[in-house]
């Protein structure tokens, strides 16, 4: 093998090597299979030394085969390689000791020769200029100064690829992952940011239209990152090209915002000192998940710092693995990032990928005779296949993730990805992985589903009928929702104890999309009753794959007398004139905020004494779940569980002005307030309902004369909500609604209690 020359003219686009081997670049696709070429496809350097246990090889070639796929092929000629790998001429990346000033560092390298090109602000990073030849010689010169953490030399990446025939229909890549699948589910978010560390991106594509956000072109200097090699647009459409728009192609994730770095030129080159401010750059954007498809054989304290910064900030980063059927490349060969293998049409390794204890993932990545087809320069589409392609699949899915459940961490979309991963190939996996795809090819509907998993939930677990011989009462309804954001579920409900008396009115089943409610109505029948107590049970189950909360179960308990001596107490409801109808005050203008997290209470002392229900009080137990309770505190999950009044089982003695799961952790608050000497507000402003996209806020108002007022400004569905006042057995109670059944609540409307 003939000697790697880094000057990128020896060997210019479009010539024939003098080598008989096969070259390869650091970006990640190809357009042939090395296999079916019958090149040994490995290039090596012919001399290297090492500098402070970093192998710097000085004539090593990157990894990704670049070759013409098809159309040379057609003129009878021969593809070139790219120009092969290497070191940058003349450059060195240095890495300064933390508080050296910017003065000493300018005087350090005057003395040598040298000044600094480029620098990443924040990280004591900069690129340095020195002399021709004198580049081993300065960091031999540098290498023990206390100035210095590091120093290495800058290195060539290169990008690859050219589109084929746009008439081949392809996309059988989002079948095989079961993309749409998953699209039924969820199909991305804008809130997700995906960093594209590449050639750059077609900017004006229809496929991205409204999602490229202003990115940075590192090789000219300037911010209009646009694609002049095709490499970064192929990749970015297979991860975000817009679904559903009637044009081209689909990518895994069709919302998702594009940031477009450009590090490589139109030949597809580019530096390891770019290629890291991309990724600093990125990270401090707020993008979450950075897609490199690209890598070269050499390590680099740099890029390592890069890549665990990234990570470090709660970022994702996907490399991909390389192309020359050997050992992992870099930076995917860092624990830090995650290296993605590439699969065939068949579900089997590709045979160019490479392999080895540092894959993490797999992902389609396509042949000649099967490439992958995605966007394109000039607004068009086009084939290539390789690692490049397979990595950005991987891209996408987290994005996905991330759209189902916005509250995972890094760490939760990476072990959702692997550990829904479908064990395809025909290597073994041992302790759940192989060295060839992996944790195996990714699975986007398995991923998605247990991202968002549907939660069966049902309220309340306990329903109370009381009826006499000449009075029977309402039917109650059971709320059963999904908890799941996006995820459907389905479910059925059946009478399984207390048959004969427990009626459940139909439909008995049906299917819930995420985060919606519906009620199930139960009556009661007493014709073949006696005189007492009866109880009763409902299940409600489901059997949604992954579903939580399956199956559950609903008392229903009816006391059965000869006659009932109804208590009226008095109950008004008002709307204006003032001061008895609605007049809302705001107890968070000024007030004290209470922190309360999920299904929490906190006692609060009350500025007078008050009377209820002929007990005197001087404090109140605020609980987040929309009551407010006198002597006990009612905290924790038991209580998000409303029921219908009156109940002998907890909470009691308590003001249900809105009972309900509420969660003030996730957003609004809640607040106390005095307003003059015979007024006590508590208010709940705009606090989240579990499984509603309302926002609820409503507020209970304590006058010194024992009158209760209960107000709500703005109040979304009630049919899991209790309203009313109750003793503290739970034997006497003024109910105004309870799961839909009773009084509507409206905005701007008030209700008055009194319970002497």
């Amino acid at each position: 093998m003939g000697e790697v020359n880094p000057s990128p003219d020896r060997y210019p686009r479009g010539n024939l090597t003098p080598s008989p081997s096969v070259w390869y670049n650091g970006a990640m696709d190809r357009r042939e299979d090395v296999q079916e070429l019958g090149e040994e496809c490995k290039v090596r350097g012919e001399r290297g030394f090492r500098w402070r246990g970093f192998a710097v090889s000085l004539g090593v070639a990157l990894a990704c085969l670049e070759l013409l796929w098809a159309g040379l092929a057609a003129a009878g000629v021969q593809a070139a390689p790219p120009p092969p790998g290497g070191l940058v001429p003349g450059q060195v990346i240095v890495k300064w000791q933390e508080g050296v000033e910017a003065a000493s560092a300018e005087g350090f390298l005057s003395e040598r020769g040298a000044r600094v090109l480029k620098q990443v602000e924040g990280q004591g990073l900069a690129l340095v200029s020195v002399p021709p030849g004198r580049g081993e010689a300065f960091l031999q010169a540098v290498a023990g100064d206390p100035r210095v953490a590091y120093a290495e030399p800058n290195r060539w990446l290169y990008a690859c690829g050219v589109p084929n025939d746009p008439s081949w229909p392809s996309q059988w890549n989002m079948v095989l992952i079961q993309a749409p699948a998953a699209w039924d589910v969820v199909t991305g978010t804008a809130q997700v940011v995906i960093a594209f560390v590449d050639t750059g991106l077609n900017q004006s594509h229809p496929e991205f239209a409204g999602r490229v956000l202003p990115g940075y072109d590192y090789v000219n200097g300037d911010t209009d990152p646009e694609d002049d090699n095709g490499h970064g647009t192929h990749a970015a459409g297979i991860a975000l090209a817009q679904g559903n728009n009637g044009r081209g192609v689909a990518g895994v994730n069709w919302n998702a915002r594009i940031l477009p770095l450009k590090v490589l030129d139109a030949s597809g080159r580019g530096t390891y000192f770019d290629t890291v401010s991309a990724i600093y750059f990125a990270t401090n954007q707020g993008a979450r998940i950075l897609n490199l498809s690209l890598g070269g054989p050499d390590p680099s304290p740099s890029l390592y710092e890069a890549v665990r910064y990234a990570v470090q900030n709660g970022a994702l980063v996907f490399a991909a693995a390389g192309n020359d059927g050997g050992a992992v490349l870099y930076p995917a060969a860092y624990d830090e990032a995650i290296a993605v293998a590439a699969t065939n049409a068949w579900d089997e390794r590709a045979a160019y990928s490479n392999y080895g204890p540092a894959v993490d993932i797999a992902a389609p990545g396509g042949t000649s005779g099967m490439p992958i087809y995605s966007t394109y320069l000039g607004g068009g589409y086009g084939y290539r296949y390789g690692t490049s392609m397979a990595t950005p699949h991987v891209a996408g899915l987290a994005g996905l993730l991330w759209a189902a459940n916005p509250t995972l961490s890094a760490g939760e979309v990476w072990a959702l990805i692997r550990d829904t991963a479908d064990k395809v190939g025909t290597a073994p996996y041992t302790g759940g992985r192989n060295d060839y795809l992996g944790y195996g090819r990714i699975n986007a509907q398995a991923a998605v589903r247990r991202a968002d998993p549907p939660v069966l939930r049902v309220a309340p677990g306990e329903l109370w009928f009381l009826m006499d011989d000449t009075w029977t009462p309402p039917s109650q309804g059971i709320a059963i929702g999904n908890g799941a954001r996006h995820v459907p579920l389905t479910w059925e409900a059946a009478v399984t104890g207390g048959s004969r008396w427990v009626l459940a009115l139909p439909p008995l089943s049906g299917t819930l999309p995420g985060g919606l409610t519906h009620t199930l109505w139960i009556s009661v029948d007493r014709s073949s009753l006696s005189y007492g107590t009866h109880t009763g049970r409902v299940r409600v189950s489901s059997a949604t794959p992954d579903v939580q909360g399956s199956p559950q179960g609903v008392w229903v308990r009816l006391t059965y007398v000869r006659s009932l001596s109804h208590l009226y107490l008095p109950l008004l409801f008002a709307h204006p004139p003032e001061p008895e109808g609605y007049l809302w005050l705001d107890a968070s203008a000024g007030g004290t905020a209470i922190t309360l997290g999920d299904d929490d209470a906190a006692q609060v002392a009350l500025p007078f004494p008050f009377r209820f229900y002929g007990q005197v009080y001087s404090s109140i137990w605020v609980s987040a779940n929309g009551f407010a309770s006198f002597g006990t505190g009612y905290g924790g999950p038991p209580y998000y569980n409303n029921h219908c009044l009156p109940n002998s089982s907890p909470p009691n003695n308590a003001i249900y002005a809105f009972w309900d799961d509420l969660d003030p952790s996730l957003e609004g608050g809640v607040y106390v307030k005095p307003f003059g000497a015979d007024t006590f507000v508590i208010e709940w402003q705009e606090v989240p309902k579990y499984g509603s996209v309302s926002r609820e806020t409503f507020e209970i108002v304590l006058k010194a004369d024992g009158r209760i007022k209960l107000q709500y400004k703005e109040v979304g569905t009630t049919g899991s909500s209790t309203v009313g006042v109750e003793n503290a057995s739970g034997s006497r109670a003024q109910q105004y609604l309870c799961n839909g059944i009773g009084g509507a609540l409206t905005n701007e409307m008030a209700l008055w209690f009194t319970t002497e």
